[in-house]
């Protein structure tokens, strides 16, 4: 998703992402490695990406993978018309807009329980989940909403 001229999303996620010192140790390096990962547009070079930091540096560490798992998401997000991502309390509240103009009972159906779709936003209990679980749930509701405005 390559529009230079599309809004940023706001992502205010609970995950610690960030690339360790103990991981690349060298400060320039480390902050040219996160120019590149801000500059990401598309999940195929953040693939690519991850390969050649494991063959640079070895394997991810968590907050890297969140690092990823956040530009991941940021990707999905634009393609799916939300504009913020945010807690709100135990939940995670999407954003978007565009939700006005689809049929959001649609989407209610093919998302099910994990997330409740309102007028302008997404909510998305978090209830006692592990990290993975609501992280696997956050993709597969954004690519829902991408699918629903094809």
């Amino acid at each position: 998703y390559d529009d230079p001229m599309a809004p940023a999303v706001t992502l205010d996620l609970p995950l610690l992402a960030v690339i360790p010192d103990d991981y690349i140790s060298d400060q320039a390096l480390r902050l040219r490695m996160y120019r590149r990962i801000a500059g990401l547009t598309n999940t195929g070079d953040l693939d690519a990406l991850a390969e050649e930091l494991v063959d640079r540096f070895g394997p991810l560490p968590q907050e890297v993978l969140n690092l990823l798992y956040q530009v991941r998401i940021k990707v999905l997000a634009l393609r799916a018309h939300v504009t913020a991502i945010g807690r709100d309390g135990d939940q995670l509240v999407l954003k978007s807009e565009a939700l006005e103009h689809i049929d959001r009972q649609r989407l209610q159906g093919r998302i099910g329980d994990a997330a409740r779709v309102a007028r302008r936003a997404v909510w998305m209990p978090l209830g006692e989940q592990s990290d993975a679980e609501w992280q696997a749930t956050l993709e597969r509701v954004l690519r829902a909403m991408y699918g629903a405005h094809r």
